[in-house]
């Protein structure tokens, strides 16, 4: 089942309200809170130029999250990807310590994801995203050749 922006960007909008990250956020970054912690997130052909069937999303400062339209061939791969992305927001918002995939990332992760942090670190492929992905490396091959 493909699943669509909205769906991910309401996914999302559903996890930033639960009590657990906004009592951390209030408590993390209460200068920013005014602001309202909100990411926008988009599904797009490619996050990244470079090995594009690599990466399933990614996190643009905490602001703005991407997700590669091949995940979304698998709704619970998307809402994994999607967890982790937000956990790079909540990162970059709270300023947690550490490196891109280090101490506050995994801080912000297990926040995010209680009960499937450990797995949310890495996308696991599925049939529907392996082929998925397959469809945009021969598109992205062919923009190439």
């Amino acid at each position: 089942m493909k699943v669509g922006e909205k769906t991910l960007q309401n996914y999302v909008d559903t996890l930033i309200k639960t009590r657990r990250i906004k009592e951390f956020l209030n408590e993390k970054a209460p200068h920013k809170v005014s602001n309202g912690f909100r990411p926008i997130l988009s599904v797009v052909d490619q996050v990244a130029k470079k090995n594009p069937s690599h990466y399933s999303g990614m996190a643009l400062g905490s602001r703005t999250i991407q997700i590669s339209c091949w995940i979304c061939a698998d709704k619970d791969q998307s809402f994994a990807t999607v967890r982790h992305e937000l956990a790079h927001c909540i990162q970059s918002w709270c300023e947690l310590a550490g490196s891109y995939h280090g101490r506050g990332f995994t801080t912000a992760l297990k926040l995010v994801s209680q009960g499937t942090w450990r797995n949310d670190r890495y996308w696991k492929s599925t049939p529907a995203v392996e082929q998925a992905r397959q469809e945009i490396n021969n598109m992205v091959r062919s923009v190439h050749d």
